[in-house]
């Protein structure tokens, strides 16, 4: 469910962007918080990749079964 838009976003991107329609300035700032959902995604597979174990570990683990 979308959040509706603060004020304040608007006044930034519309400095940002001053020829945009109120429209478009909605549009960009829904694009603009799916790119930060999606670098908040990637940086949270890359800290969950580095806190696993590496291959050689598993491999080792399994070995000693």
């Amino acid at each position: 469910m979308e959040k509706p838009a603060k004020e304040s976003n608007h006044a930034d991107l519309r400095n940002l962007f001053p020829e945009l329609r109120d429209e478009q300035l909605k549009e960009a700032e829904a694009n603009l918080r799916a790119y930060f959902e999606v670098a908040l995604d990637i940086c949270a597979t890359i800290d969950n990749a580095q806190s696993c174990s590496t291959m050689e570990e598993r491999s080792n683990a399994n070995l000693k079964n």
